[in-house]
């Protein structure tokens, strides 16, 4: 079975959920069971157009890419400065840095789509199936390639709502919207096909595939830890991730348990939060450690994992924390409530409630044997469900429909 994986972002530039699960998938197919190259954004001048990773290739494409994130870079650096500690900050960041980047943005998907273009016909051989991470321009963009070449596609709907609206950054918008559609989709759970079921995608053109983790061969000892874990991206910005939620919630919590803490790991411009966590007086009991490339000690020496988020897929943070036998404190949005049953392996709270949120975190961190046992668990959770050696079977069973029907669209 030849594959060719697409995504934006591929390892060892920016990483998001799908980056990480387009990577984890890679690196774990069975040797021999599959022939797959990664398809990608050339990120950075630095990087080779062509290598390997494991027994995959990566092909890397455009090569304005590493000049439209320059440019995003700056235009982050030069905003933060003018607009940190005004007003939300964040979410107006976003706005403007969005309207600054994007003849950049433009430009450099536009010469993506060329060079995958021109490669794909030459090449088209030597693919049986074509797996795009996302639905949005990217995801358009495959769907209508893999027309043209006549070969299956399949997308991956992480986002709830589905579809993501195609921006003004993206070259060929209104005609490439007509394609986001018009292929077979994995959901990552049930309220996510429903929705693509009611936008008119068919029952039939949908499968339900979860994200997958690497199951971890012991487990941590949350009841014997006074810190709660929050792992997310803080780019993209509070009206995703409603860290105003959690730094509302957290100034009751320091005040109940002085002792605890609060650990923040995550990529993106963390200083207008810090500035937050100082207003509210809970700033000695946050620690903000950025990105980390391993996080797996701070999944193990923690005693909660914590996830407000307004919007989210399935948290590939949330499923590592189970993983590891961490209870969870999520918000009630479909992505978190497919994976944490309230009351058995975690807390569900209304989204956008900091009360609940900092009532529970100061139940379960008064409760260590309560913690010990949702952990655990947890851990079954994720071994019954989401492991990704069970998820890989699920991948390849489809993979092998779909090149046997021989679906293209």
């Amino acid at each position: 079975m030849k594959i060719w994986m697409v995504t934006w972002s591929y390892w060892p530039g920016p990483q998001g959920g799908a980056e990480r699960q387009c990577r984890l998938l890679v690196s774990n197919f069975p040797e021999g069971s599959v022939e797959c190259s990664v398809i990608t954004g050339w990120l950075s001048w630095r990087w080779k157009r062509k290598e390997k990773d494991g027994f995959a290739i990566i092909r890397r494409f455009s090569l304005l890419a590493p000049l439209a994130l320059a440019a995003e870079k700056a235009a982050i650096f030069f905003i933060a400065r003018l607009c940190s500690g005004k007003g939300k900050g964040n979410d107006l960041e976003q706005k403007i840095v969005f309207w600054l980047r994007l003849p950049f943005v433009w430009l450099a998907r536009f010469f993506f789509m060329v060079e995958f273009s021109l490669w794909s016909y030459r090449n088209k051989e030597t693919v049986d199936i074509i797996h795009v991470h996302e639905t949005g321009w990217l995801g358009a963009f495959t769907i209508y390639l893999a027309k043209k070449l006549g070969k299956p596609v399949l997308c991956k709907e992480a986002t709830y709502p589905a579809f993501p609206v195609l921006g003004w950054d993206v070259p060929f918008r209104r005609f490439l919207k007509r394609y986001q559609r018009n292929a077979h989709i994995i959901a990552l759970n049930d309220a996510v096909k429903e929705d693509l079921m009611h936008k008119g995608v068919a029952e039939k053109r949908i499968s339900l595939i979860p994200n997958a983790v690497i199951y971890p061969s012991i487990g941590a000892k949350p009841g014997e830890s006074n810190t709660v874990l929050y792992v997310g991206n803080f780019s993209q910005g509070a009206y995703l991730k409603a860290f105003d939620v959690l730094f509302e919630a957290w100034a009751s919590v320091a005040k109940d348990l002085p002792n605890i803490t609060l650990i923040m790991l995550g990529g993106g411009n963390t200083e207008y939060w810090k500035k937050v966590a100082k207003s509210l007086e809970c700033d000695q009991s946050v620690r903000f450690l950025g990105f980390c490339q391993n996080t797996s000690p701070y999944f193990r020496d923690a005693g909660l994992f914590v996830l407000p988020s307004r919007v989210e897929g399935m948290s590939n943070a949330l499923l590592e924390a189970m993983s590891w036998g961490l209870p969870a404190v999520v918000s009630d949005i479909p992505g978190n409530l497919a994976v944490v049953s309230d009351g058995e392996n975690g807390k569900v709270v209304p989204a956008g409630d900091s009360n609940a949120l900092a009532e529970t975190i100061v139940q379960l961190m008064n409760s260590p044997q309560l913690r010990g046992t949702m952990g655990v668990k947890g851990r079954e959770t994720v071994a019954k469900e989401f492991k990704v050696e069970i998820v890989l079977n699920k991948l390849v069973h489809l993979y092998n429909t779909l090149v046997k029907r021989d679906i293209s669209a």
